[in-house]
Parts: C-alpha cells; sequence; structure tokens
C-alpha cells in the first residue's frame, strides 16, 4: 500500500500533469500511518508491554536517522549551488523540520502548497512528517488511557473523533484552506480513520468474507485510482479528498489474502518499491528543487530522467545504509542527536552566517518593476523578509496605500488620456499590474482612458449577479471583494467603456471561473482582449536579474540571452485555455506574447541589450513591458477597430 501512496505522489512533483491529484498519496500515508501505530500500541498494550519510551523511540528511530541526515546533506549541497538568497528560508524551514513544525513555519511564510514560495523550498514535503509527528506525541496517551479505563467504547469514540474532524476539515477547507491543508488538527481525521480500522480489528468487529473483502479492496482501489486522477489541489482543498482517505481504509479493512488487489500489492517488485517509500518520499523533493536549475539548464531533452535517476539511487543508499542499519542499532540516540546538531549548524550557519546573499548585476541595465503601485487590494500586510529579498537590486518603488486604499471600490485607478471619449479597462491579478506602467503609456499615445483594476492573487473574474457573500482573504475582507466587484460591474456597464482587457496567470484559471464575465461581456457587444501570460522560466519565485546573474549569463549590447522554461505544461494549459475562450466567444481575441519570448527549444528570452526582461519567473519587468509594447498596441488597436 505505501507504493500506492508514494508512486502519485513522485510522479505528481516530477510535473507530470495527468495525475493532478498525486498529491493525495500523502492523505492514503496517513491512513496507513494511523493503522500500524494503533495496532502495535492496542497488542503491546494488552500484553502490558507497551511503554511511552519504547514508542517514541521507535518513532524516532524510524523517521529521524532519515530525515536529519537529508537536512544536513540538503543544506550543504544547497550552500554549494543554489542561489543564495533562497538559503535563509532553507535555513528556517530546516530546522522547523527537525523539530517537527515544518507544516506551521511554511504556512505561515509560503501560504499555499501551490504556491512558488512553497514549492522553492527543497523541505516542503517535510510538513507532512511533521504532521504526523504531532500526532504520534499525543495521541498514545490519549489512547492507552481510554485503553485501560474504557476499552469497549474505543471504537465509538474514535469514530466519533473522526467525523467531528471531517467536519472541521470540511469547514475549514472553505475559511481557511491553506491552514486546513497544513494543520493537525484538521489531518488528524485521517490518521483516525487508519487508526479506527486498527481498532475494529482488534475488536474482531471486521471479520470480512473472503467476497466481501475482496469487494472491499477493489471499492477502495478505485476510490483512490479516482482521487489521483480527477482530483485537482490547484482547486484547493476539498471534501472530495475524502475518497482517498475511505479507499485505503477500505483496503487496509480487508485483510483476507485473496483477489485481485491483494495480489497487486502483494506483487514483488510492489513490496520492494514500499519498504524504499519513506526514503523516496524524503530524498525526491530536494533533488527535484535543488537539481532544477542543472536538469533544465543542461539536460532539458533528458526530461524527468536525471531528478528519478538521483532519487532512486540515493533512496537506495538511504534504505540499505541508514534505515536497515538504524533499526537495531544501539547507541540511535546518539546518532540521531549528532546529525540533527550538524544539521542545526549549518541551518544556523545559512540564516545567521556572513557570506553575502547578493550577486553582481553592474554588467545589466539596473531592473525595475513597477507593479506593486497599483496594486488595489484594501488590505496591506508588512512585507515579508522573502519579498525584501526578491526586490533588492532593482527599482521597485512600493505603493501608496493610504493614497488608493479606496479605489478598490470607487472605480479603480485613471490613467492614460483622462479626457477621452471612451475608457478601456483592464482587469486581472498581479499579471494584470505587471502592465498597468506600459498600458498607461498607451493610453496617452492611443488618446485613450485607462482604468486600471489590479488586485494580486485575486481572479480578475467573478459573479454577475455580484455574490454578496465571500470569504476573506490575505488581500481583502469579504465585503470588500463584494464592493470591488460591484465597481468593476458599474464600469462594465458604463456606456464608455469599449473594451475590456483581461491579464492573469491563466494557467492557474479554470475555464467554469470564466464564463459569468465573460458571458456578460458578450451580451452587451464589449470586445475582450486577453493578454498572455508569459511563459516561465525556470528560476522560481526569485529575483531575475541576481538569478541571471548567478547563472553568470554573457551580455553585448546588442544580443538576446535566453534560458530553458519552467512550468512547461502549466504553460500549454494556459494557451489551451485561452484558445477554448477565443473559439467561444466571437468578441473575444489574445494578445500573444510567445513569438517574441520564445526561441526555438522552449528557451525564453530574458535579457535583451542588456536589459532584464524579467522581474521574477512569471512576470515581466518594466523593461519587458516596455519592449512588448508594440505587440500590445497592435492587438488593442485590432480589438477596437481603426482609430
Amino acid at each position: 500500500m505505501r507504493t500506492i501512496a508514494i508512486l502519485p505522489v513522485l510522479l505528481f512533483h516530477l510535473g507530470f500533469t495527468w495525475i493532478e491529484g498525486g498529491f493525495l498519496g500523502v492523505d492514503v500515508f496517513f491512513v496507513i500511518s494511523g493503522y500500524l501505530i494503533t495496532s502495535i500500541i492496542i497488542k503491546e498494550s494488552a500484553q502490558k508491554k507497551f511503554t511511552f519510551r519504547g514508542f517514541w523511540m521507535r518513532r524516532i528511530r524510524r523517521i529521524f536517522p532519515v530525515l536529519s541526515i537529508m537536512v544536513w546533506v540538503t543544506l550543504v549541497v544547497a550552500f554549494l549551488i543554489s542561489f543564495r538568497p533562497e538559503l535563509r528560508n532553507y535555513g528556517h524551514i530546516a530546522i522547523a523540520a527537525l523539530l517537527s513544525v515544518a507544516n506551521v513555519v511554511i504556512l505561515r511564510e509560503s501560504g499555499s502548497y501551490w504556491g512558488p514560495e512553497a514549492e522553492d523550498s527543497p523541505f516542503l514535503h517535510t510538513w507532512s512528517l511533521s504532521v504526523e509527528e504531532q500526532f504520534y506525541l499525543l495521541y498514545p496517551l490519549v489512547l492507552v488511557a481510554i485503553f485501560k479505563k474504557k476499552r469497549e467504547y474505543l471504537g465509538g469514540l474514535i469514530g466519533v473523533c473522526c467525523l467531528a474532524g471531517f467536519i472541521l476539515f470540511v469547514i475549514a477547507s472553505s475559511i481557511a484552506p491553506n491552514a486546513c491543508f497544513y494543520l493537525l488538527p484538521t489531518r488528524a481525521w485521517e490518521l483516525g480513520t487508519g487508526c479506527f480500522v486498527a481498532v475494529l480489528h482488534a475488536q474482531n468487529k471486521l471479520a470480512l468474507s473472503v467476497r466481501t473483502g475482496g469487494l472491499l479492496s477493489g471499492v477502495g482501489m478505485a476510490l483512490i485510482l479516482i482521487s489521483y486522477f480527477f482530483i485537482s489541489g490547484e482547486d484547493g482543498v476539498s471534501a472530495t479528498q475524502g475518497a482517498a482517505v475511505v479507499g485505503a481504509a477500505f483496503i487496509v479493512a480487508n485483510q483476507q489474502p485473496h483477489g485481485l488487489v491483494y495480489r497487486i500489492l502483494a506483487w514483488g517488485p510492489m513490496v520492494f518499491i514500499g519498504r524504499l517509500s519513506y526514503s523516496l518520499y524524503v530524498w525526491h523533493w530536494p533533488v527535484i528543487v535543488l537539481g532544477k536549475p542543472y536538469f533544465e539548464a543542461k539536460w532539458a531533452f533528458l526530461g524527468v530522467g536525471p531528478a528519478l535517476t538521483i532519487t532512486v539511487i540515493l533512496s537506495l543508499l538511504s534504505y540499505f545504509f541508514i534505515e536497515k542499519k538504524t533499526r537495531q542499532m544501539k547507541r540511535i540516540g546518539t546518532f540521531v542527536v549528532a546529525n540533527s546538531l550538524l544539521a542545526l549548524t549549518v541551518a544556523s550557519f545559512l540564516i545567521w552566517g556572513s557570506y553575502s546573499t547578493t550577486y553582481d548585476t553592474s554588467k545589466f541595465k539596473k531592473s525595475s518593476y513597477y507593479g506593486q503601485l497599483y496594486d488595489l487590494a484594501p488590505l496591506n500586510p508588512p512585507l515579508s523578509r522573502d519579498i525584501i529579498f526578491k526586490r533588492q537590486g532593482i527599482i521597485a518603488p512600493p505603493r501608496d496605500y493610504d493614497a488608493i486604499k479606496d479605489v478598490f471600490a470607487t472605480g479603480g485607478i485613471n490613467a492614460g488620456r483622462e479626457n477621452a471619449p471612451f475608457q478601456i479597462l483592464l482587469f486581472g491579478d498581479s499579471h494584470a499590474l505587471m502592465w498597468s506602467r506600459t498600458l498607461s503609456e498607451l493610453g496617452e499615445e492611443l488618446g485613450v482612458k485607462v482604468v486600471l483594476n489590479g488586485m494580486a492573487a485575486t481572479t480578475p473574474f467573478f459573479e454577475i449577479p455580484v455574490n454578496k457573500k465571500q470569504p476573506k482573504t490575505s488581500r481583502y475582507e469579504g465585503k470588500d471583494k463584494t464592493r470591488f466587484d460591484l465597481s468593476r460591474l458599474e464600469l462594465l456597464t458604463a456606456d464608455n467603456t469599449k473594451l475590456l482587457m483581461i491579464a492573469s496567470r491563466w494557467s492557474q484559471r479554470r475555464p467554469e471561473e470564466t464564463t459569468s464575465l465573460l458571458d456578460y461581456a458578450a451580451s452587451r457587444d464589449i470586445p475582450v482582449l486577453l493578454i498572455e501570460q508569459p511563459p516561465e522560466i525556470f528560476i522560481g519565485n526569485n529575483n531575475a536579474s541576481q538569478y541571471i546573474a548567478f547563472l553568470n549569463l554573457k551580455t553585448s549590447e546588442e544580443g538576446v540571452q535566453a534560458i530553458p522554461m519552467g512550468n512547461i505544461e502549466q504553460y500549454k494549459k494556459g494557451k489551451e485555455l485561452l484558445g477554448n475562450l477565443k473559439q467561444k466567444y466571437d468578441n473575444v481575441s489574445v494578445c500573444s506574447l510567445s513569438k517574441e519570448l520564445l526561441t526555438e527549444g522552449n528557451l525564453v528570452r530574458v535579457v535583451k541589450n542588456k536589459e532584464i526582461l524579467y522581474y521574477d519567473d512569471d512576470h515581466l519587468s518594466n523593461e519587458g513591458t516596455t519592449f512588448l509594447k508594440p505587440v500590445l498596441k497592435e492587438a488593442i488597436q485590432k480589438a477596437l477597430g481603426s482609430f
């Protein structure tokens, strides 16, 4: 069963989009883990052999030898080859992983599991280990206490707790989805489901016939596979994730050594991969993250081959020379403490060391980014240290929050030609913000008024009629989002609106969310111009100027430098969505950027005449949007007709 949990996670993290629910392999792991530890505790308690010290030492022996070695090895390799501004964050999460609080720190510093800040950390995957370790610390205390006093109620109590936990999960998934994903209170029910099945087995309440057990296993496998292939994490956490948990519970519930599912799971290669599962899980993500610049820059034609090969080699070494060697090691505590202290020392150096975290960008012209000046978000959270690092060495003036804090509900930012007879609207997320300054200049050139309505981390699409009850996010209160949508709807109904432009990171948009707004624009015969997202580059959510200097790209006054793309499949997904929308609506056109930015072999132009065209991996700098201004101007003129 560990095999059907680890392989989807591995494939998902390697970038195979056809298994978009592969991350749910972690949920399957949780069920297996809950089942195993409960079975062990109940068995030892019944034999009066259970001790808390023995239990916790077994968990330390199982988890920390590989984890602590992975942490310090990853940090040393990162120091030698990684982009230096990332190292402080690596150190913070490494310490959190060793202290079993990685899930809390990642939530606080990175937010969404699918956000670029999270995906750039080689220790992102340790969130699930922290959840398990927190569960292991608390659960045995409760289980043993109940087992001694009221063991006949044990199954019912755990079942009720699982149901309550699932209800909490469903509620939290809509009001605090990131916390719901990472934290123990909303994940304990998944481990608890395995615990529940273990208790039922111990109480002989799951004596299934061969036929019933085989049917239950088949249904369980079907639920897991459906989850892997048809549930997308980008839609956020939801009750549908329960299908994988229930599926895993159904398989675990069947102890009959018969049937197709049993034969598959008992097959020799499946069993062997299952034995490697912990090492595969621990090592695969650091290899993917740290190897990304090299794999994509030098061996892109090999696809996932290098990452997969290195992961398998490290996992085999880890299993045979760490896991197996430490299972019976007498001084396991000394071994774990020594490796953990080494990891903590390296992490502390990366956080507080005196080494430089910047690179010399003087051979390029100074880069600029003005997107934040146009962000209409009513909430103004303080800049994180990572954002401050990200803006080092570039011109990136902060927004004047006090001057524009209410503009989101009163018609947006007016730009272009103020007294023009008609206006162009720009709706969008941070991909609209990056175009705002250049579009303002185009408004002056074309003699039109431009109204800017961009809000970072916020979809440009909204329901019509406007939804009056909306959830709070880090960018706005629910009532403010309603006011924002009403303001945009009022602009759409204005007689002088002649063109709606929408810019977004299209790879993160879902077709169904676009329908209401685009249907409304079509009903009013408003031309719509969708601005394609620029091809992403492989550098992660980092300062492009610094990263290009880190790559040591050569410069020339007239030359153009290009580097490999990143997230190619996601970019294709975005382009496909735009193509489908253009085909669906007669009033929709698309401003394509790929001709100017892409070269042969999926390389992306990032430097032209010593000007850096990108701000980070997926946003253009002001120099980049200026470079593409003629393309946007032509697209606007075509959408509007001749002036």
